[in-house]
């Protein structure tokens, strides 16, 4: 069965503290706290659900409209790179 708990506030702070030690991990939580991007991650969740025609599956990721394979975390912060650089 798929793992419904990866995404919890403490695993995705280590995995921004593990992509990019200068990030700045406070500011980062407190935006998590305040569900700055809450109105955001819901289109972009509707907006999945419109592509993939209500067949979202699970994990997904997209990482500057481009969608990336979440096999390896490898994968995930290479692509998470390569949008900060561009």
């Amino acid at each position: 069965p798929e793992n419904t708990d990866w995404a919890t506030d403490k695993n995705l702070i280590a995995m921004v503290k593990k992509a990019n030690a200068s990030f700045n991990v406070e500011k980062i939580q407190k935006c998590m706290d305040r569900d700055v991007y809450l109105t955001k991650i819901k289109q972009n969740t509707a907006e999945g659900l419109r592509v993939t025609k209500g067949n979202l599956t699970t994990p997904l990721m997209f990482v500057n409209g481009v969608r990336v394979d979440v096999n390896s975390e490898e994968t995930i912060f290479s692509a998470i790179k390569k949008a900060i650089k561009s």
